[in-house]
């Protein structure tokens, strides 16, 4: 597959309404990037940290690039460029989506609507922490998680995460996807033990009475 039908495709899996402002653009692909490295035969871009975060010129380049056959659409008109496709490279985008492992298209899919579901600052946020590498030169020191320390109980809740194919993308706190998993797990083992604690307490309180 080529960069410009990989392009087309990863913005069809968005849907055809789809647009893209340009930290979320570049944010995407570079989430497809790390996440479907070696998957999918999908050329990747060359990403480096940049002001925003991980930035590649030339995903810009390759949807301007589409744009000049009539596949996609830069809007200009508002203070940040809108990127999507047109009808004709939707169909097309959704051609070549179609021709991907499942895998690949799901994970298309559920990275557009993440990052959609977020807004700017938390959207940085994220992504720093799923890639601290991409932090250094971020002019919002704001949005740049403080180290945590790891607890010992981590790699046990990974490795069950990892086990039970516990699904997730990074999300606000920026995970992969099977830290996110690790997470969700954690908290759910979190909540069992609160609710044993509870019921304890509660027993305590009427033996207590009694």
């Amino acid at each position: 597959m080529n960069r410009a039908s990989y392009v087309l495709a990863a913005m069809a899996a968005a849907g055809a309404k789809a647009r893209f402002d340009p930290v979320r653009l570049q944010k995407f692909f570079f989430l497809l990037d790390r996440e479907l490295d070696g998957e999918c035969g999908c050329p990747h871009f060359e990403f480096r940290p940049y002001h925003y975060g991980p930035f590649d010129q030339a995903v810009y380049g390759e949807v301007e690039s589409l744009s000049r056959q009539g596949l996609a659409s830069v809007d200009d008109r508002r203070r940040y460029r809108l990127y999507g496709l047109t009808e004709e490279g939707f169909t097309n985008g959704a051609r070549a989506l179609a021709g991907l492992p499942e895998r690949a298209r799901g994970y298309m899919a559920e990275a557009s609507g993440w990052i959609f579901s977020l807004d700017f600052r938390d959207l940085l946020a994220a992504i720093y922490e799923y890639a601290p590498d991409m932090a250094v030169r971020s002019v919002l020191p704001s949005a740049v998680p403080a180290p945590r320390p790891d607890s010992e109980a981590r790699p046990f809740v990974r490795g069950m995460a990892r086990a039970f194919e516990w699904p997730g993308l990074p999300n606000r706190r920026g995970r992969t996807r099977r830290d996110a998993g690790a997470a969700a797990l954690g908290r759910q083992w979190a909540a069992v033990g609160d609710r044993l604690r509870a019921a304890m307490a509660q027993t305590a309180h009427v033996r207590d009475d009694q």
